[in-house]
């Protein structure tokens, strides 16, 4: 049986972060017959981020959050020495369908690295879900950085290094010049990025002319991550709904 390592940094916002490895928790026992699942958690805040990655059962290494390409390398490297198949990025806010998942496998292990080429989000503030098709002028067509999915043949090829260069931001550009491959595609997945209050300017100027979800079409969609992740989600909108501004 295959297993895949999904390579996530942490920082701040525990409560979303908790919500998001408790979807996985769910999803690796699950999924357990097809494929295993573990979590290369990247904390950088001692024992506060080690303890929620432990609670969820997920390995766990410590860096810091600067440069944040030093960070997703650490958690590669992490990958690496617990003999992933398979290596996923994702972010702590970051949260994918079971079938979306196995379907975005079955293509990386036929055809090599592959991503998503649009997304969803929700202001966890106001509730409000979005669609973004994704990038459009001169990055039309290419793959976001959230869920790139490799073989390890095809990280081992890089040496195993995929962000060898400096940067807090644009670390999906980083990676694409380490590893200079064509990605395969997948669109309108069971995905979608969870965005909490300390991120929703750079969140609404960045997919505020898109599609704008109703309420009910809004929680229609979040019901294909179970019963449990769905209702978790909405506790959590609530809540940053109570805090005061």
């Amino acid at each position: 049986m295959m297993k895949l390592m999904i390579d996530m940094p942490i920082w701040k916002r525990p409560r979303v972060t908790d919500l998001v490895l408790d979807h996985y928790r769910r999803m690796r026992r699950r999924l357990a017959k097809e494929i295993k699942i573990d979590i290369a958690v990247v904390g950088s805040e001692g024992e506060a981020s080690r303890s929620l990655a432990k609670q969820h059962g997920f390995s766990y290494v410590e860096c810091q959050n600067d440069p944040l390409t030093g960070k997703w390398q650490a958690g590669l490297n992490l990958c690496r020495e617990r003999d992933a198949d398979l290596v996923m990025i994702a972010g702590s806010d970051d949260i994918i369908g079971d079938e979306s998942l196995m379907r975005m496998i079955d293509i990386a292990v036929k055809h090599g690295p592959t991503g998503m080429v649009d997304y969803n989000f929700i202001d966890m503030l106001t509730g409000q879900m979005v669609y973004w098709p994704g990038y459009d002028e001169v990055r039309f067509g290419q793959t976001i950085g959230a869920f790139r999915l490799m073989r390890r043949n095809d990280v081992a090829a890089a040496g195993w290094s995929l962000w060898n260069e400096t940067a807090h931001r644009a670390t999906d550009a980083v990676m694409d010049r380490s590893l200079s491959c064509t990605w395969a595609s997948c669109s309108r997945l069971d995905a979608v990025s969870t965005k909490t209050p300390d991120v929703i300017n750079g969140f609404g100027a960045f997919v505020a002319p898109q599609h704008i979800y109703s309420d009910e079409a809004r929680d229609e969609f979040l019901k294909k991550f179970t019963k449990e992740t769905h209702q978790r989600i909405l506790k959590e909108i609530e809540w940053y709904r109570s805090q005061p501004n």
